[in-house]
């Protein structure tokens, strides 16, 4: 931000593969010369790392708030990449070698998971013809594949481990806390409240489009082809790969970039017996969940109020509905309104700045031809 509504400006037009393209690959080489600058180019001082670590900050808290009241999920996502841009730009604003590499990480990371949620987004609007959530929902049973490779990568985004965006968010945690100063409780708690509404806003996601009650008229959906699912599973697994045996990426791939300085990681987890234990976890719950499903044979019937059959369309939740109060928190509501119109835009700003100049030159133009033709030709003449 401002730099950031060519985005969602394009999210709605553009088809979702060229999408997954703009928002993660095309960052590369701009994140790569910013940290070239500001390692080898540029002594960064307290001013500079103060500056992107307070734009990085605002970008991604700015970034999953505008995320979390759309309606159309092409506009979420792309809000999302915003939201994630701000991560980047915070740890490399850290200066901090644990810092930096946590940004570059980062980068990776949303390379495979910004990649891997616009293709589900592109492989449910093939198989329904639909981009509102208001439109969608139920499709986990018709769309499990899909429905996986959303909820892994909806998982991963949100920072939740053993995946790969856990430890890079982490990594950034731990440039903010060795840069230290004043202000890094203020950081430190932004960066982690923007993963807590990220995560929020994909609950959000998940039931409007795979969980809830499905619309009338879609009970045609069917699974897309093998050949847009399977690169679904295949970014699945590079989610795991990179969260779990992080550090081969982060030595290997991220650390030379340094030109040679240590990079100590604190307070790292042991990845693989943490994944073990989660999996395990997740193994006695689906257990104890089929013990525990008692009903069997059941019959599903219709619903009547007052001896009137219920519309189930008409009842149906909305998963649009779940953040709707954050529209009318105050202070909030006309920033939110304002983002919205693209009121802070750096394109719509200079715009409106060019207009009114040329307002005023035209205005000026104008009463001086006025008193050169009423006033001066006819004194001459």
């Amino acid at each position: 931000m401002p730099l950031h509504s060519w985005i969602p400006a394009i999210s709605t037009h553009t088809p979702m593969t060229v999408m997954s393209y703009f928002t993660s690959l095309d960052k590369m080489l701009g994140f790569y010369l910013l940290t070239h600058i500001v390692m080898n180019i540029f002594s960064m001082g307290d001013g500079a790392s103060w500056l992107l670590m307070t734009i990085g900050s605002v970008t991604l808290l700015g970034g999953v708030l505008m995320a979390m009241v759309q309606h159309d999920y092409r506009r979420m996502l792309a809000f999302h990449s915003v939201s994630q841009v701000g991560y980047m730009v915070l740890g490399i604003g850290t200066g901090t070698a644990v810092g930096i590499i946590g940004g570059l990480f980062h980068l990776v990371n949303m390379v495979i998971l910004k990649g891997s949620l616009y293709l589900c987004g592109g492989s449910v609007e093939y198989g329904t013809g639909k981009t509102q959530f208001e439109d969608m929902g139920g499709l986990a049973k018709v769309m499990p594949w899909t429905f996986a490779g959303t909820l892994v990568a909806a998982l991963g985004i949100s920072g939740v481990p053993p995946l790969n965006a856990f430890v890079s968010k982490w990594l950034i945690y731990q440039g903010i806390l060795e840069r230290g100063g004043s202000a890094f409780p203020f950081f430190l708690a932004v960066a982690m409240f923007g993963s807590a509404l990220t995560l929020a806003s994909f609950v959000k996601l998940l039931y409007s489009m795979f969980w809830g009650e499905r619309p009338t008229g879609m009970d045609s959906v069917r699974e897309s082809p093998a050949t847009m699912t399977l690169p679904l599973i295949i970014l699945a697994l590079f989610a795991f790969a990179f969260g779990i045996f992080y550090r081969f990426p982060v030595e290997t791939l991220l650390a030379p970039i340094l030109g040679g300085k240590q990079v100590t990681i604190p307070g790292l987890w042991d990845a693989g017996l943490a994944a073990l234990l989660l999996i395990a976890s997740l193994l006695v719950g689906f257990i104890i969940s089929l013990a525990g499903s008692k009903a069997k044979n059941t019959d599903e019937t219709e619903v009547f109020l007052g001896g009137e059959k219920i519309d189930p369309e008409t009842y149906r939740v909305y998963g649009t509905h779940f953040y709707g109060p954050v529209k009318e928190f105050q202070g909030l509501k006309r920033l939110l309104a304002l983002g919205e119109i693209g009121a802070f835009d750096l394109y719509n700003i200079g715009m409106r700045v060019v207009r009114r100049f040329s307002k005023l030159v035209y205005q000026y133009v104008d009463r001086s031809l006025a008193e050169f033709y009423e006033d001066i030709i006819p004194a001459v003449i």
